[in-house]
């Protein structure tokens, strides 16, 4: 799938190139006039649906959703837009949600909107900018806003996979949220039930519009990590030396972890066990302003069917752990069949996250291991 604009004219009909073989192509344009009136053309050709077709729960609270939600990056700071409700009716709020987005202008930094008729706009609060009901009886539009990355590509991505953990979708690589904005052929980013990503022109800039179909629970967590990906292969284990460099880390594994598979972002990889039974230790950096402490554990969080924390709970299940010239923040997230040990280690403008996920009863017996491994990273 290509993630790209499109421009419009308002003056006459428009024709419009896929973006992918199953894109449902959003487009916004404005023209300013001589005034301060400004005029905007929203394009939405009908929408093929999307299919449903990853498997669901077939039990429990967890409910078919699809989500609306989009980032719009300014200097200062980036907004997000954000809607969930059942798949049918999510696909037939998408044109006002992308009228909605496409009318975002700023004066003084503070923004406003073109309301359709019918919201009904709600207060916000300590964690929303605003509301808006879509409708009188249509689900809650929020809009909030966070301190804009150094790095916009790893603030995205950090984002959009906090948003697909809490569908029950697996991660977005960076590579192919790049390739996205690079395509200019139909290439196929996304697999076909699980939606898309889009590019749309506000008066503001460019902002990024994704669409996902998964599986959320009543808490607001992801019931299925892996639904409607694809599986991680599995790496050819190669027995790693005792200690390894990549960039400004150094790292020691214990003896017994093999050697995974690296790409652009794993600057340390490792696996434990065989077959299906595998632990995957990864060591990602990221920019310093991609996402909260809680938006990365909550993300992690539903990669393991659980859902999201508050603040609170946070604070009382953190795990210091001390390391050479560092204190990490550390969590043990255990699923139904899954469990995360993840570390964040602040050093600089990067967040260095340490990441163990696989079995249960496996993880248990990594995590001294996990603990130890974090504490001699040397930076």
């Amino acid at each position: 799938m290509s993630l790209k604009s499109i421009p419009t004219n308002h003056h006459a009909q428009t024709s419009f190139a896929p973006l992918s073989r199953m894109a449902l192509v959003v487009v916004a344009t404005l023209f300013m006039g001589c005034q301060e009136e400004t005029i905007h053309s929203y394009v939405a050709p009908k929408a093929k649906p999307i299919s449903m077709s990853a498997p669901m729960a077939p039990s429990g609270p967890a409910e078919p959703t699809r989500m609306l939600a989009s980032i719009l990056r300014q200097p200062e700071q980036t907004w997000f837009f954000k809607v969930t409700a059942p798949p049918e009716e999510a696909a037939a709020l998408r044109e006002q949600f992308g009228k909605f987005v496409a009318s975002t202008t700023f004066k003084n930094d503070k923004p406003s909107w073109e309301i359709p008729e019918g919201w009904i706009e709600k207060s916000g609060n300590q964690f929303r900018f605003a509301t808006f009901q879509m409708g009188a009886t249509g689900p809650d539009l929020s809009v909030s806003t966070l301190p804009s990355s150094e790095d916009e590509v790893s603030g995205a991505v950090a984002n959009i996979n906090r948003w697909r953990g809490q569908l029950g979708l697996a991660d977005l690589e960076t590579e192919q949220y790049q390739s996205a904005l690079a395509a200019e052929n139909d290439a196929e980013i996304l697999p076909e039930e699980e939606g898309e990503i889009v590019s749309i022109t506000t008066p503001a800039g460019q902002a990024i519009l994704v669409d996902f179909v998964g599986a959320m629970s009543s808490g607001g967590g992801a019931p299925f990590a892996n639904m409607g990906g694809t599986s991680p292969r599995t790496p050819t284990p190669q027995t790693p030396p005792s200690t390894s460099s990549s960039g400004s880390a150094k790292f020691s594994p214990p003896d017994h972890w093999k050697q995974g598979e690296l790409n652009s972002m794993r600057k340390a990889a490792y696996v434990v066990g065989e077959g299906e039974n595998l632990l995957d230790i990864t060591v990602i950096p990221l920019s310093s302003q991609s996402g909260s402490l809680l938006d990365n554990v909550n993300r992690w969080r539903g990669q393991v069917q659980l859902p999201d924390w508050t603040e609170q709970e946070l604070t009382k299940a953190n795990k210091n752990l001390i390391g050479q010239g560092f204190t990490a923040d550390s969590v043990k997230l255990i699923g139904p069949e899954e469990t995360i040990l993840g570390a964040i280690i602040s050093r600089g403008d990067r967040n260095w996250f340490v990441k163990l996920k696989g079995p249960n009863d496996l993880a248990e017996q990594e995590a001294e291991n996990f603990e130890q491994f974090v504490k001699t990273i040397e930076f």
